[in-house]
Formats: structure tokens, C-alpha cells, sequence
């Protein structure tokens, strides 16, 4: 199969692989995993796939801050083994589990990197607003251990 030019022939080749039928047009694409929505788009220099997750809005104030410190704080522990990142933007204060994956990427690479997004976006769950979440502990991890960073255990080879 020849090598994708352009993210339409990417997604197309994507939408094809998967047996998803007649792929999307445009700048984007939405593909459903695992219950979770994921946005591909173009990157910015045209070179790769931009993944992305939402995982959702913190609130402006304190709480909101200290929302976010969580985040960054539990995605730490991925920082190893995942090449995903979080995004926040300040204009919509939305938090985001992003990747990239280059546009002839093969489709372990790519299904690789679908997964670590999905790993990171699991710190928070989707369409929820993270400042009344965290307080409430909807997460994956029970709330009275959100800030018990200090009984972390790190295995080395």
C-alpha cells in the first residue's frame, strides 16, 4: 500500500483498515474507542495526526488550579512509558489528552498511540467537569488517596 500523503489519505486509510466504511472529508475526523471520542486532525506542520481527548473544563479559581495540579500530578506516573500529553487551553480551560502520530505511521504505531491517549484520558472521565469531579472522586482512583503521592511505590528494573 502506498504511503499516505495528506491526512485525508491517512484517515481514509485509517476508515478503510478498520472497516469504519467511507471515511470522513475535511480537516477532521471523530473515532469512537472504547466508549471514548478522539478528534484526529491534521497537525499544525502538516507532517502527522494530532489525537486528541477531552477531558473536560476546570473551573476558573482555586479550585480549578488545584483540579489541574491533580491532573498533572497523575499523568506524572505515565511519563515512562506514554508519549501522550495534556493540553490545557486557557481561552476554553479545557483539559486534553493529546498525541501524535505521523501520517505513513505504521497501524501498530498508530493503534500505539490511540492507546496512549486512552491511558492518559483515563485520569479523568469524559464530558465531566473536573472541579466538582475531583472533589467527588469520580475517577478511576479512590478520592482518599488523591494527594497520598507519598506512599508511591517505583519499581526499577
Amino acid at each position: 500500500m502506498a504511503r499516505p500523503r495528506d491526512f485525508g489519505e491517512a484517515i481514509a486509510a485509517l476508515w478503510k483498515r478498520l472497516d469504519l466504511g467511507t471515511a470522513p472529508t475535511g480537516g477532521e475526523a471523530v473515532l469512537r474507542v472504547d466508549g471514548r471520542s478522539l478528534d484526529l486532525r491534521p497537525s499544525p506542520d502538516g507532517t502527522g495526526i494530532r489525537i486528541s481527548a477531552e477531558l473536560g473544563a476546570v473551573a476558573p479559581g482555586g479550585a480549578g488550579e488545584r483540579d489541574l495540579e491533580r491532573l498533572l500530578q497523575r499523568a506524572t506516573g505515565l511519563l515512562l512509558t506514554n508519549a501522550a500529553c495534556l493540553h490545557f487551553d486557557p481561552a476554553t480551560r479545557t483539559v486534553f489528552a493529546e498525541g501524535h502520530a505521523d501520517l505513513d505511521a505504521t497501524p501498530v504505531a498508530f493503534d500505539a498511540m490511540v492507546d496512549q491517549v486512552l491511558d492518559l484520558a483515563v485520569i479523568a472521565p469524559e464530558g465531566t467537569r473536573l472541579e466538582s469531579d475531583f472533589r467527588q472522586g469520580v475517577t478511576r482512583r479512590p478520592a482518599d488517596d488523591d494527594d497520598d503521592f507519598d506512599n508511591m511505590l517505583i519499581l526499577r528494573p
